[in-house]
Formats: structure tokens, sequence, C-alpha cells
């Protein structure tokens, strides 16, 4: 996320193949991430996606790249003082809600899928922690029942816009396993802090924090919770931002900039709740701030 790249002051991260294999690309910090990777290796391999194993891979040869260069107590004490930010899963509840995008529904009852992919995150949490890193940061799932595209999905099956939709800005049953997901990874991270002495990893709730803006819109500068700023069709979520198309004008006013991501204005917000301390912080059990300078 760039907003907490400056608040730790840092520059854009680059990603990792635009380090150039040297170290001093390794200390500036560097992004593994994938927009359309998935915890589900099997089903990235699938869809020719980026899986969570490919960007752990890089991850460690990062780390070895520092061995060879430092010495492996100067690699060690580098990957200790570091911060591992992980940002995954909603690429797969997204297989998993749409239809005839994958197998997945086939598959796994909710709450099997939601231990599952729990299960593949712990992996990446103790090998990570195997490669002697300490401090590490897991935002949850945000709320998908709410983007423009699940609303979409919601509104075209139905012949219409549900009374379900006019009461709420949310597709509930939607959520409610995302929600699922997020109660037991925050369970799960609790239990690793106390197997892996010497770690400190935060459980960051990014649904709470997009769903206390969509509740009280006016109190965070916001007025539109639904539609997307950039799309087509109903809440823009039929199609997603075309080269040819037109982008909303009050884009700090909105919490969608496309099918299913916030715009900035809502990230710059969640950075600043993920930051602090205080009743506003949604990271537990400290701040990222707290975390940074300890």
């Amino acid at each position: 996320m760039p907003c907490l790249s400056e608040k730790l002051g840092l520059p854009r991260v680059p990603p990792f193949y635009g380090m150039n294999r040297t170290t001093e690309g390794v200390i500036s910090g560097l992004n593994f991430g994938s927009l359309t990777a998935g915890l589900l290796y099997s089903q990235s391999q699938r869809f020719s996606l980026q899986g969570v194993n490919t960007q752990l891979r890089q991850a460690l040869e990062a780390m070895q790249l520092l061995q060879i260069s430092y010495g492996q107590e100067r690699a060690r004490e580098l990957a200790s003082r570091s911060l591992f930010y992980i940002s995954a899963g909603a690429n797969d509840y997204l297989r998993l809600f749409l239809p005839n995008v994958s197998g997945v529904q086939r598959s796994f009852t909710s709450t099997a899928f939601a231990r599952f992919l729990v299960r593949q995150m712990s992996r990446v949490i103790k090998d990570l922690y195997g490669a002697d890193v300490r401090k590490i940061v897991c935002a949850g799932i945000p709320p998908l029942g709410c983007t423009p595209r699940l609303l979409w999905e919601r509104y075209n099956s139905s012949g219409g816009i549900s009374s379900s939709l006019m009461e709420g800005a949310c597709v509930d049953d939607v959520n409610k396993q995302v929600l699922e997901f997020n109660v037991l990874l925050s369970s799960e991270i609790a239990k690793l802090q106390d197997k892996l002495p010497g770690s400190t990893i935060l459980f960051c709730d990014v649904y709470q924090g997009i769903m206390n803006i969509i509740r009280e819109p006016g109190r965070f500068g916001f007025s539109n919770v639904k539609n997307a700023c950039c799309g087509v069709g109903p809440y823009g979520g039929r199609l997603g931002c075309r080269r040819d198309g037109t982008v909303c004008s009050d884009r700090e006013t909105r919490v969608w900039w496309d099918l299913y991501n916030p715009t900035a204005a809502t990230n710059s917000l969640l950075a600043e709740w993920m930051w602090a301390d205080g009743p506003l912080g949604i990271c537990a059990p400290v701040s990222i701030h707290h975390l940074t300078f300890t």
C-alpha cells in the first residue's frame, strides 16, 4: 500500500523484478505483490496468475542475496528489523463468489475454504519466521460484498435492485463468508504469536475499516459508497475501467475506484488507521507505528 510507504518515509516501493538483483534494491524495500495473486496455488496456476508461493520464494531469494553480500549475521539482523506486509485471500474469495470462474465452489464448504486459506497464510508466516523475519503485518480481506462488482452480480441475478440492496450497501451473505476468514485468521495469528518467540505479528482489520466508512460516510468525507469511479453498468460493476471510458470527477468522496479496489482516498484513510494507536486503530495487538519503532 503506497500510503504506508509514505508513513515509513520510503519512496514508492519497486517490484521484485525491478531490483536488478542488487543489495541496494533489497535494502530500500521491495514489492513482491501481484494484483491477481491468490493463496490457492493450483488455482493461480490454472489462471496463469502468480501465487503466494512464488511471492514467498522471491522474498527468500532476496534475503539470500543479503546473506551472500553481507554474511549470515548481518543478513539475519536486517531480516529481523524489516517489516513484511502480507495481503492475500481476496482474489481467492472472488473466484469463489463469481459464477463460472473456477471449480472452487464445488470443492469446499464456506468454513472449509476459510480454514484452508488460513492454513496457507499460517505456513507463509512460519516460513518467513524461519528466514529470521520477526515483524509481520497481515491485512484481512475487505468487505467484498460491498464492492461494485458483487453488487452488480446480485443486481443482475435478481433482475434488478433487490430489497437487500435497497436496504443496505452490501451483499450480506458474501460479507459473512469474508468475516469468517478474517476471524479465523486473527485467531491463528494470536496463536502464532505465542508459538514464535521474538515475533510481532499484527492483524489489520481492513474489513472493519472500510465498513466504518460505509456506515458513516459523511463523518469521513465520503458521499458515495456503492458506485465505482471507473466502470460500466449499474454500480460501475459490469465492466472495469476502459481506455476510452470516463472517470468520475468526485473520486475523493467515493469508496471504490473500480470493480474491487478502493480509491486512493479510502486507502489513505486505511493507512492512517493502520498506522495509528487509539480508538480508530484497526491493527492488533499494536499499531504499525508502534511495530516500526520497537
